[in-house]
């Protein structure tokens, strides 16, 4: 007997589920648990970092009496070959160790692997739960862009949020790199202080309507069909640097102004220069911004190995000063794209020579590299 199983429901459960991610080794993030919930409904479930259950609702009848294992790695492909085909269900059929997912004129049949362990189980968290909107959602992303996941800095592997007044901000960093942004806050909205871990922000994007419910242990993304949940790293709480973060930002919104341009055909030519350096944005590249005195238009510059390229951008007035600014190209990508609804975006310098890009409610300071080549020349002559 087989188990028709609606097309959308089944793709839209693993959208939310193939967002834990794979580690090598880790059965459980390998091998899709998939088990009985009604006889409606299966559950399935994939842990390692982060982990996840979703509800797959479906035609009365499932089969499943005992819970099965299928490699991810087979089933994801499968799945993602079928979104743009009929028809508009999947049949699945379980005999003995062996499980057939049918689509039309197309079947995989997979082995179970019965050996996988090692699933979570979703902590109980007396918290309310906060509605995420879609505004708040593209400010966090822009903070994650910022952020880096590092064993060396945990204190940094997170977006910190905090309420202030009747507004909600964000604050992240790494080493040279520091964000703040925020929202107004609707009713209701209550979240003192969260630590948030970033693979969650990634995944929040998935569905248009998702809630949060925030412990000091642990964060839990809720969506319409599932859960997905995230320790959260105790030093992240207690010793993210809020202050230091939030010190320096203002000292670079107060500085002088350098630069104004319309945020509009920054980002597109920011865009196009990350199309350009795709096969290489795993190598960090730059996107430079330079301007002399007097000119009327900005020079977007990036470069790699074996190329480089350049864009002009118009200015409404021409530049008072020379101005020479070096953007990680990744993590600029969404805060220009957040930024375009202020319109006009700002660059200022603080008294360090710190440049800091602002565009409405977000910031992006970055730390100055000259000092960081003198030290490197200082310790090359000392070797000497």
């Amino acid at each position: 007997m087989s188990w028709k199983i609606p097309k959308a429901s089944l793709e839209a459960s693993l959208n939310i589920l193939f967002e834990v991610p794979t580690r090598h080794g880790v059965e459980s993030s390998e091998y899709v648990k998939i088990e009985r919930h009604k006889d409606t409904v299966a559950k399935m479930s994939l842990s390692s970092d982060m982990s996840g259950n979703v509800y797959l609702s479906a035609e009365p009848g499932c089969p499943l009496k005992d819970p099965v294992y299928i490699d991810r790695r087979m089933l994801e492909p499968f799945i993602t070959a079928g979104k743009d085909l009929s028809p508009g269900f999947y049949e699945l059929k379980k005999d003995d160790g062996r499980i057939t997912l049918r689509h039309g004129y197309r079947h995989g049949n997979y082995t179970s692997n019965k050996k996988a362990h090692g699933y979570a189980k979703l902590p109980k968290i007396d918290s309310k739960a906060h509605s995420l909107s879609e505004d708040l959602i593209a400010m966090l992303e822009c903070a994650r862009s910022v952020a880096v996941d590092d064993p060396v800095a945990p204190h940094l592997s997170c977006v910190f949020v905090y309420i202030d007044g009747d507004k909600l901000r964000a604050l992240s960093a790494n080493a040279h790199v520091f964000f703040q942004g925020y929202i107004t806050l609707e009713k209701g909205f209550n979240l003192k202080s969260a630590a948030l871990p970033l693979p969650l922000i990634d995944a929040a994007k998935v569905e248009n309507e998702v809630e949060l419910l925030y412990s000091e242990k642990v964060a839990v993304l809720k969506f319409s069909c599932g859960t997905l949940w995230h320790p959260v790293k105790s030093e992240a709480r207690k010793k993210f640097p809020r202050k230091d973060i939030e010190k320096m930002i203002k000292a670079g919104l107060e500085g002088e102004t350098i630069l104004q341009i319309d945020a509009d055909p920054l980002y597109d030519s920011a865009e196009r220069a990350s199309n350009y350096m795709a096969s290489v944005m795993s190598e960090d590249p730059v996107l430079a911004i330079e301007v002399k005195k007097g000119d009327t238009d900005v020079k977007m510059l990036c470069k790699a190995v074996g190329a480089d390229f350049c864009e002009k951008i118009k200015l409404s007035k021409a530049s008072k000063g020379d101005v020479k600014i070096e953007w990680p190209l990744k993590a600029i990508i969404p805060i220009l794209d957040y930024s375009r609804k202020a319109g006009i975006a700002k660059v200022s310098k603080d008294e360090k020579g710190r440049t800091c890009f602002s565009a409405g409610n977000i910031a992006m300071l970055i730390a100055r590299r000259e000092k960081k080549e003198k030290k490197h020349s200082k310790k090359k002559k000392e070797k000497k």
